[in-house]
């Protein structure tokens, strides 16, 4: 009788050991599957952060040299130049959202298009005014512990003038 309870005892420990063994293997099929998806997700969204940036503005006034290095894949940094041959000035801006990686670079497409809307207002905005309205705005985008630094320029060579405003860093020059 003994035996009997024994070896029905090890028959269902032997059962559950297969099933939990099935059930693990699809779960780390399953996380594989997940992995892979996010790694491929992430390498896209390196490819769009890529696609983001401007192309270096040229002029007989400055040359310009731009290089972008994320830590991750993804970064919460960026920047944005243009040139306005007839006015002959030169703006743009420099980001750095705190944090890396994917919640870093969302936020930083978030800045990034809000920035874009500045750049298309009239030059008759000051870089002050134009940080104030982003400041205004990009809350909605950050956990209450975030937040970005950064710069916005205007170079303008035919005042000789330079005209920024910044945020969150106290020096930039």
């Amino acid at each position: 009788k003994t035996a009997g309870i024994v070896s029905l005892f090890l028959l269902a420990f032997a059962a559950f050991f297969i099933r939990f063994s099935h059930v693990r293997r699809q779960m780390e099929k399953a996380a594989r599957k997940r992995e892979q998806e996010l790694a491929r997700d992430v390498s896209f969204a390196s490819k769009v952060q890529v696609a983001l940036l401007p192309v270096t503005p040229e002029s007989e006034f400055f040359r310009m040299q731009t290089l972008f290095r994320p830590l991750a894949l993804v970064s919460g940094d960026i920047y944005y130049t243009e040139w306005l041959e007839n006015a002959q000035v030169l703006r743009g801006y420099l980001i750095d959202v705190t944090g890396h990686g994917v919640e870093a670079a969302l936020q930083m497409a978030a800045v990034n298009v809000l920035l874009h809307e500045i750049a298309a207002s009239p030059m008759t905005v000051s870089v002050a005014e134009q940080l104030s309205w982003l400041n205004r705005r990009v809350g909605v985008y950050f956990e209450e512990a975030a937040f970005a630094a950064g710069i916005v320029f205007e170079v303008d060579f035919a005042a000789g003038e330079l005209r920024y405003a910044s945020a969150g860093i106290t020096e930039f020059l």
